[in-house]
């Protein structure tokens, strides 16, 4: 099995997703903080973090199975992954570098996240909806065709 890893880059005006042919993408495996880079090991079930400063790992977090999509909090205190084997939403503290919790989907195959202020939305590869998740609870979902369908979502 291969893994391409794809780079998102983030800053105050937009978001840009490269993937490791120079192409643009709609779904990220890693992501840029503050010279900081989080990068989602689908192997090893968890996050690195490198310092940019130094290009050294500083930091590995355990997640759930598979991480898939990462994307952080506009105030880029909190980190999410979709954890597309194990069907859960793992958040890390960005400043301690450590998992504070899981949001648990049901879901197999669960794919690209989206945040807007405190809601997060997920896909549903296999469902063919988005899972709107509030408070980590799944509060409603959005079809949005037959499975296989979102991989991602911005």
């Amino acid at each position: 099995m291969y893994h391409c890893l794809q780079i998102s880059a983030m800053s105050n005006l937009n978001e840009s997703i490269i993937d490791n042919n120079g192409k643009p993408s709609s779904s990220s495996s890693s992501l840029f903080r503050a010279g900081e880079l989080y990068v989602g090991n689908a192997i090893s079930n968890s996050v690195s973090v490198v310092d940019l400063s130094t290009n050294q790992v500083i930091e590995n977090i355990s997640v759930g199975d598979s991480p898939h999509d990462i994307k952080i909090s506009d105030d880029q205190q909190i980190v999410y992954t979709t954890d597309t084997d194990s069907g859960t939403i793992s958040i890390i503290n960005a400043s301690s570098k450590s998992l504070i919790d899981q949001i648990k989907t049901n879901v197999t195959a669960l794919h690209g996240i989206a945040i807007r202020n405190d809601t997060l939305y997920a896909g549903d590869v296999y469902g063919g909806r988005v899972l709107v998740i509030k408070g980590g609870q799944i509060i409603d979902q959005i079809k949005v065709g037959s499975g296989p369908g979102p991989r991602s979502t911005t």
